[in-house]
């Protein structure tokens, strides 16, 4: 189902962070608080205490972190609702949640619930802490083929197509962007806004890519003396972005969200060529698609003028 991003106002709560918005709402709706996900507070740890991960690249910081935080959420769970059994003298089974409490059905859980379950669990021998953590399921690959990578293959690929308006000048070559268009299937978007945004800025950087960022290399070295070659795209050179974000849930990602960070660098490139080739008959297969070679494919396609005959 293909949906236009929609903006919501989050609740205010307790323990507001600045950072973790998305896995915040992992935690929330695991623990069973709903959109008032400022409940939770994510704290940054040190890396040399903290267990190794690959890092946030790749488009795998929400599918991985989520899964994980997922995982610790049910280990938690499990333990609060133990303890809250031992508390009432009942089996688990009859223990529910309320607003994220165990309790019992009809006497929904509170702070001095929480209290309580928190000296047990100190009692018990410890805080009451939930772990986890995820491993993408291993995807076969052809190994011959695909070296130096920590993984050859990607579990739950998302889709995405772009599509754009350009003008040509046809004196000078220059392509001019009007109007700019990406879609993808984004799983499921767990903030719409943050996500629309995903695209937009991965849509700007495959844009500076398309027409602006002119590296040149000489036996392999940058012979750019400056920067001037390689310009970043501004507000100026960008029209608005318009993002449609389609929702086909994953198997494997957290509540169906894919990884949505960096698909939209790739497709800017054979989109705005395409738009050339259409408005200008001319087929550009260099990055970027600069003024000078627009109008040298234009040029080279124009039959040589008859020669002057001297009188």
């Amino acid at each position: 189902m293909a949906r236009e991003p929609r903006s919501k106002r989050y609740p205010r709560g307790r323990n507001q962070c600045q950072g973790g918005t998305l896995s915040r709402r992992c935690v929330a709706a695991g623990i069973g608080d709903g959109d008032d996900f400022l409940v939770v507070s994510v704290r940054s740890a040190d890396t040399d205490t903290t267990p190794y991960d690959m890092g946030a690249q790749g488009s795998r910081t929400l599918f991985q972190a989520g899964n994980a935080i997922i995982a610790a959420i049910t280990d938690l769970r499990s333990r609060a609702i133990r303890l809250a059994a031992e508390k009432y003298g009942v089996p688990i089974e009859e223990i529910v949640l309320h607003d994220g409490l165990p309790g019992l059905p009809g006497l929904p859980g509170d702070s001095a619930t929480a209290l309580s379950l928190a000296a047990l669990a100190g009692l018990a021998g410890g805080e009451l802490v939930g772990t986890g953590s995820y491993a993408a399921p291993a995807t076969e690959f052809d190994d011959t083929t695909i070296q130096g990578a920590a993984t050859g293959a990607f579990n739950d690929p998302s889709f995405s197509t772009h599509a754009c308006e350009v003008e040509v000048d046809p004196g000078t070559g220059e392509v001019v962007l009007r109007r700019y268009v990406a879609v993808q299937d984004v799983g499921r978007a767990i903030n719409p806004v943050y996500t629309a945004g995903q695209l937009a800025g991965g849509a700007v950087q495959g844009i500076g890519q398309a027409l602006f960022e002119d590296l040149q290399y000489v036996e392999g070295r940058v012979a750019n003396p400056n920067f001037t070659d390689c310009k970043l795209p501004t507000i100026a050179d960008v029209p608005n972005i318009e993002t449609i974000l389609v929702e086909q849930r994953s198997i494997n990602g957290p509540y169906g969200a894919k990884g949505v960070g960096e698909p939209s660098i790739i497709l800017p490139g054979a989109a705005i060529a395409n738009a050339v080739h259409d408005a200008a008959g001319v087929r550009v297969r260099q990055l970027p698609i600069t003024g000078a070679r627009v109008l040298g494919h234009v040029c080279a396609q124009q039959p040589p003028s008859s020669p002057a005959t001297a009188v």
